[in-house]
């Protein structure tokens, strides 16, 4: 998944917006899939900068608030396609 507007699919100049774009995707995509973020099993988190982590762990705190119960994920730093600085790919079980 990418962080797209979901209104007008452009890329938001801010990364903060855009981490929080990717976090309303898992939400929507759960729901269309007739689960909730409660059955994502994994998160892999691909950024161009390790300092976004902490903007992701913004966003993740807010969907996963309980310590002991929250996916796993991993993290990692890569060359992603022009425009975009933070990209996450999803494992769920419904």
């Amino acid at each position: 998944m990418i962080g797209s507007d979901p209104e007008t699919g452009e890329m938001p100049e801010r990364v903060e917006d855009e981490v929080a774009n990717l976090f309303h995707y898992l939400r929507e995509i759960m729901e269309l899939a007739g689960g909730t973020t409660d059955d994502i099993a994994h998160l892999s988190v691909s950024a161009t900068d390790r300092e976004y982590e902490k903007i992701v762990n913004v966003e993740w705190l807010k969907m996963f608030p309980n310590e002991n119960d929250r996916p796993a994920r991993h993290t990692s730093v890569k060359n992603l396609r022009e425009g975009l600085r933070v990209q996450i790919e999803m494992t769920a079980v419904l």
